[in-house]
């Protein structure tokens, strides 16, 4: 959608509002909760199981080494709990259904990647949620009022702060300058980052996926300090810091100097995870370790190798004509036919 705002050439322009809400698991109210599982037509035994596991929670407070009382919190879902992300979900859907009624009365455009592709007025994945519309004071106004509304009935608060309003190119600059004052946010940071991967990319892709390096290199040094067995680094190397980039690598093509970079720290914490520079001694290549384990390795990840499964899976998703709203958008923008 955002490669799009940089192709299509709109004269009245686009924008794109990345929304930050305040402790966003923290505020959801139980009323709202409950009033949403019974307007999709839950049971009331149901509800009332719910209302018992988000109500049954209390907390304590260490004060100078000591305990304070049990107290019980009156909102707010408890993040890693699995029941949370459920129903955080389906207090999602009401924004979600306030912007569709909003589409459907023509009081918000929504953006279309393409000509022949449907509009779309919001994305959202969890609390991390981009909304889409043409630049004038009357959408701008619309999009205020559906987030107010919503916010008043959930209890959530938007930090307008963190949040931020961008434009496509064609944007003239006094309309910019309208629609950030109606919505009292800024242009957000040119390295803003949505679900592990850039927003903007610049003429340097290098520079743009350094933060990849700098993820895993964070995660790793809090290992290097460990007693560590060859089982144990195995099993972190594969769960966690060949799982780190995953998000970027599905949608991006990453340089291939950060993939190698990447496979040479995670080499390097293999052989030698207590020193982060110097020589060390690689007892077999790391092309036969990234072999599976049926064929003599230990089933590691070459990122490059990854990366390029990851992409051609989505490019055989288009191609095998699967239906879904991405999958309309991604055929109407590159143009692919029916054959």
């Amino acid at each position: 959608m955002l490669h799009s705002f940089k192709t299509r050439k709109v004269k009245i322009g686009l924008m794109a509002i990345k929304l930050d809400l305040q402790k966003a698991y923290d505020k959801v109210n139980w009323k709202f909760i409950q009033s949403v599982l019974s307007r999709f037509g839950f049971r009331d035994i149901f509800i009332s199981w719910i209302t018992a596991c988000l109500s049954s929670v209390s907390f304590e407070v260490i004060v100078n080494g000591g305990k304070s009382e049990q107290f019980k919190p009156s909102r707010g879902l408890r993040q890693g709990d699995p029941l949370s992300s459920y129903l955080f979900i389906l207090g999602q859907e009401v924004l979600s259904r306030i912007l569709d009624h909003e589409l459907a009365a023509n009081n918000i455009s929504g953006f279309k990647a393409s000509i022949r592709s449907p509009a779309i007025t919001h994305v959202m994945y969890a609390d991390d949620i981009m909304l889409f519309a043409k630049v004038n004071k009357k959408e701008a106004v619309n999009i205020n009022q559906c987030i107010k509304k919503y916010c008043s009935w959930s209890s959530q608060q938007l930090n307008r702060g963190k949040s931020g309003v961008f434009f496509s190119k064609n944007t003239p600059s006094q309309s910019r300058r309208l629609v950030k004052s109606v919505l009292h946010m800024k242009s957000p940071k040119k390295d803003a980052i949505y679900l592990g991967a850039p927003l903007h990319l610049s003429n340097s892709p290098s520079k743009d996926f350094k933060f990849l390096l700098d993820k895993l290199e964070s995660r790793l040094s809090g290992w290097r300090s460990k007693c560590l067995s060859w089982a144990g680094r195995s099993t972190l190397i594969k769960s966690v810091a060949q799982a780190i980039p995953n998000y970027t690598l599905s949608s991006f093509n990453v340089p291939n100097i950060i993939c190698d970079k990447m496979d040479a720290i995670t080499r390097r914490f293999w052989w030698k995870p207590k020193e982060k520079e110097g020589k060390y001694l690689a007892w077999k290549a790391w092309d036969k370790l990234c072999q599976p384990i049926k064929n003599g390795g230990l089933g590691f990840r070459k990122v490059k190798d990854f990366n390029t499964a990851l992409l051609s899976k989505l490019a055989w998703m288009i191609a095998s004509k699967r239906d879904s709203l991405c999958m309309q958008i991604l055929r109407s923008k590159y143009k692919v036919k029916s054959d």
